[in-house]
């Protein structure tokens, strides 16, 4: 009888070792794999065409120099041909302008804030054209002049 109780406690010692050992190995599997073959989270998306061509025709355009010319995103404003264009930022300034279809530009928008503020997106609401800064404003921009109508701080 004790002997018959040895042999089990053995038995579920060993097993218990064992578990143990392979979760161990395991986990020193991963730890030395996690780096190694990563997917990414997102496949990159494809660059929109309409933007890139944007892109191009906004650097054609001698009269006005820009930090970056990357188009992100091309409003078309109602019963007008000229464009409401969101420019990329990785630094600070005024990335919004209003252009003909041919590139040049009738104007930049104005910031909410004096220094170190760059537009993150723009929509239109109704007939209003909005925008939201990084700096956590949300304003209404006049499509004819680029000025704020109306700001509001989100945060």
């Amino acid at each position: 009888m004790i002997t018959d109780l040895l042999v089990i406690v053995f038995g579920i010692a060993l097993a218990l070792g064992f578990m143990v050992l392979v979760a161990y190995l395991l986990q020193r599997w991963l730890v030395d794999h996690r780096h190694t073959k990563q997917k990414p989270l997102l496949a990159p998306a494809e660059p929109n065409p309409l933007c890139l061509e944007m892109s191009r025709k906004l650097q054609s355009q001698p009269e006005q120099m820009l930090p970056n010319y990357d188009v992100e995103k091309i409003l078309p404003i109602p019963e007008n041909t000229d464009l409401i264009v969101l420019l990329s930022h990785k630094i600070s300034f005024r990335n919004i302008l209003r252009c003909h279809p041919n590139g040049k530009i009738v104007w930049l928008a104005e910031l909410p804030t004096d220094s170190n503020d760059v537009y993150t997106h723009i929509d239109w609401n109704g007939n209003s054209l909005t925008a939201n800064s990084w700096s956590c404003f949300y304003v209404t921009l006049d499509i004819n002049t680029g000025k704020i109508l109306s700001s509001a701080f989100t945060k």
